[in-house]
């Protein structure tokens, strides 16, 4: 069967996500994409175009205004996720039959046959963050309650009218669905598919031992330095939060769950820095910026994202043009639904009020160490 495997990343995470398609063509026949979330720089892809195919986001099946108000109000992780859906959308849209996503950070060790041949007979493959009940060394349960049964690190899919489906319904779910935001029950496009076994058929849950492995699940799988995890063979292992500048706390306590796993990590982030890591690294994320140069604060993003601002009549909410989101801001003209609002974001729109958009983006910082526990103290 004809299949296409994908990741999706802004410019600054190219190193992952290049050393993960690689890892991948080394064992497997696919043919890869890779969607840049960002603003597309041709010279920063050109030495991989013979391998990897790379999608601009106008290439999707989404019209200018939609895209922007999508990079505009979601934060870069956000972003990335939100336009999952319309990705596979447009690569079923090519002919291939199956079509697989991985994560950026996820590095491939085998092929993927086992993953192949369940494709050939279900239309929705995923995993599961844990495979058993033993306690985590790294999370209580209520993380994966809050962030989601499954790890949208990878999932895969069999084109047919049951994935045409869920497709559908997942894109529109992420319109404005897709924040991290456990008040409101939010946690990016992971979140969603709790649902899935329920609302749609033909689903299947892979307790693959060697597919999707991370620090969240390591403690239950015993891993071999020959590329083994409980007897089978490692398939692909997913580097959340294990990053070339990670806290050395989190691998320390890895290391110690898993002392085979050290070597292997190793060579992964060596992988990773020789793909011009500094280069890539300190790209600039166009979606965090006015068109003036000046920086949206997270604050401001989940502002717009909270505000009814679908009235504005140029569609940008980049331009700082009259009439734009940015100018009428400034003028106070945009109001906030109470309801759809958290309490630390009801202090902004105050703040908005009293001081005006410039001191209030000035101060930003404030408003980010305004932490959960605070946030949550205040509706007490």
């Amino acid at each position: 069967m004809k299949t296409a495997l994908c990741t999706i990343s802004s410019n600054n995470f190219l190193p992952y996500g290049l050393t993960c398609l690689t890892s991948v063509e080394k064992f497997n026949d696919y043919d890869l994409f890779y969607l840049i979330a960002d603003d597309f720089k041709d010279d920063l892809y050109k030495k991989y175009e013979d391998k990897i195919t790379f999608v601009k986001l106008n290439q999707l099946n989404k019209s200018e205004s939609e895209l922007a108000n999508l990079e505009f109000k979601y934060n870069i992780v956000e972003f990335n996720t939100c336009v999952k859906p319309a990705f596979y959308q447009y690569l079923f849209s090519l002919g291939y039959e199956n079509v697989i996503y991985l994560d950026p950070d996820i590095e491939c060790y085998d092929r993927l046959s086992y993953l192949d041949n369940l494709l050939e007979s279900y239309s929705i493959v995923l995993t599961p963050h844990k495979n058993t009940s033993k306690k985590s060394s790294f999370f209580d349960e209520n993380a994966f309650l809050n962030n989601g049964i499954y790890n949208l690190g990878f999932i895969a899919m069999h084109k047919s009218s049951e994935t045409d489906r869920f497709l559908t319904w997942w894109d529109l779910a992420l319109k404005d669905g897709c924040y991290l935001d456990y008040a409101k029950g939010f946690a990016t496009d992971q979140i969603w598919l709790n649902l899935v076994p329920v609302y749609f058929d033909n689903v299947y849950i892979s307790k693959h031992p060697g597919m999707n492995i991370a620090f969240w699940n390591i403690d239950e799988r015993n891993i071999s330095a020959n590329l083994t995890v409980n007897s089978e063979k490692i398939q692909f292992i997913h580097y959340s939060s294990m990053s070339v500048n990670c806290r050395m706390e989190l691998l320390d306590k890895i290391f110690f769950v898993s002392p085979e796993f050290k070597d292997i990590y190793d060579s992964h982030i060596n992988t990773v820095k020789s793909f011009d890591f500094e280069l890539y690294s300190n790209q600039k994320y166009k979606f965090d910026y006015f068109d003036n140069g000046m920086k949206i604060s997270p604050q401001i993003k989940r502002f717009y994202g909270y505000s009814e601002v679908n009235r504005l009549n140029n569609g940008n909410p980049f331009s700082t043009d009259k009439d734009s989101f940015f100018y009428e801001l400034s003028k106070n003209k945009i109001k906030c639904k109470k309801e759809n609002l958290t309490m630390n974001e009801k202090k902004l729109n105050k703040l908005i009020k009293i001081f005006g958009l410039k001191n209030i983006l000035n101060l930003s910082r404030y408003f980010s160490a305004v932490n959960v526990s605070t946030i949550s103290k205040l509706y007490e």
